[in-house]
């Protein structure tokens, strides 16, 4: 694969730590997504003893660093959010947290609902961000759409969420990198907002979803 023109707008189907070898150094605007949690789902192959989760982590979150002129956003459930914020705090700056609030969340485990997501904002430098009017606050209530076609994928993102990232942290014409794209949202919402992406998805079934998303939505492709 060569840079720019086979990575730019494109969903590409690998293993992101194999993909992102391939873009250089401070290449993107903000790099966005839903990792794995490690959270023993098959379909994201994450069933990793803590050990093996560090260096999972440190891996393809060090490629983001390194390919992100500024922003990294990462989205996370609050269970499982920790091991990912000690690998920010200790290479990044912390520059917000975002609760995406889901006031009609679904039981979640023992005996608690899980009503919100953490959206972490850390940078390479200083953090840069569009200040919205009427300005942002930091607790989204983005309910769940129950009804709404969740294109095959268990636990899609609301692309209202998606979009309120990408406004804040971004400008039309940049470059948006998700190396877990999933279902396709982020590269969906980028388009729609006038952004160019780059999505990598390692299940080939998301990533046909994904492309199926874009030329219905989005883009002939």
């Amino acid at each position: 694969m060569k840079y720019p023109e086979d990575f730019i707008n494109k969903v590409i189907c690998g293993d992101c730590l194999e993909v992102m070898k391939d873009i250089p150094d401070n290449s993107v605007d903000l790099v966005l997504t839903d990792p794995p949690y490690n959270a023993g789902r098959e379909y994201d192959n994450d069933n990793l003893n803590k050990k093996e989760q560090m260096i999972f982590i440190n891996k393809w979150m060090s490629e983001c660093k390194r390919i992100t002129k500024d922003n990294l956003v990462i989205i996370i459930g609050v269970k499982y959010h920790v091991p990912f914020t000690k690998w920010l705090i200790e290479n990044m700056n912390y520059c917000w947290e975002f609760v995406w609030w889901k006031s009609n969340g679904m039981l979640n485990g023992k005996a608690t609902f899980s009503k919100f997501e953490k959206v972490l904002w850390f940078s390479k430098n200083d953090g840069t961000y569009y200040r919205q009017k009427p300005e942002y606050t930091d607790v989204w209530n983005i309910p769940i759409r129950i009804k709404e076609n969740n294109w095959g994928h268990t636990t899609p993102k609301d692309i209202r969420g998606i979009e309120k990232i990408i406004k804040l942290l971004s400008k039309k014409g940049d470059l948006i990198l998700d190396p877990f794209l999933g279902s396709g949202t982020t590269a969906v919402a980028a388009k729609q907002l006038g952004r160019n992406f780059i999505g990598i998805e390692i299940s080939e079934k998301y990533c046909e979803i994904a492309r199926q998303r874009l030329r219905q939505e989005v883009l002939s492709i």
